[in-house]
C-alpha cells in the first residue's frame, strides 16, 4: 500500500477528510487544513525588531469571510534536489522541475479543490500560490 492509499483508507467522511481525499486524487502529495485563527499575526515588541507590516497575505485579507485554510504540497524529485548539492553543471533541471512544473501543478491542484468546494458545497473559495505557501481560503 502506498502513502496515498494509506491516507485515503485512514480518512473518514467528514468535510476535512473529503478535502484531503480530493486533494490527493488531484495530485497533491500532502494536504492539511486549519482554522484561519492559526494565521493571526502574533504580537511583537517593536523595540526589539523592525517589523514591516504585511498586507494581503492573511487568508482573511484574501477572502474576509474565510474560516479555514487548506495547505497543499507536492514533492520535489530527489534527482532534481541532487542537482543543487552535487557537481551537476546544469540549472535547467532545477528551473523546470524544481520550480516551473511544481508551481503549475500546485496551481492546478489548488484550483481544482477550490472549484470542487464551490461546486459541491457552495463554499466561496480562493486558490492561491504565493511564497511557497499554497492554500485555499474558504468560508
Amino acid at each position: 500500500m502506498n502513502v496515498h492509499q494509506a491516507v485515503k483508507s485512514a480518512v473518514g467522511n467528514d468535510l476535512t477528510s473529503q478535502v484531503k481525499r480530493k486533494a490527493l486524487e488531484s495530485g497533491a502529495d500532502l494536504v492539511n487544513a486549519a482554522s484561519t485563527d492559526r494565521w493571526v499575526s502574533p504580537d511583537y515588541d517593536e523595540t526589539k525588531a523592525i517589523v514591516y507590516p504585511h498586507s494581503g497575505y492573511l487568508s482573511t485579507e484574501v477572502l474576509p469571510s474565510a474560516k479555514s485554510v487548506i495547505m497543499i504540497a507536492v514533492r520535489h524529485l530527489n534527482g532534481v534536489l541532487d542537482t543543487t548539492v552535487t557537481g551537476c553543471k546544469t540549472t535547467a533541471v532545477q528551473g523546470n522541475f524544481g520550480y516551473v512544473y511544481l508551481n503549475r501543478k500546485l496551481s492546478d491542484v489548488t484550483f481544482k479543490i477550490a472549484q470542487w468546494l464551490e461546486d459541491e458545497f457552495n463554499y466561496r473559495s480562493v486558490a492561491e500560490r504565493r511564497r511557497g505557501i499554497v492554500g485555499i481560503a474558504c468560508e
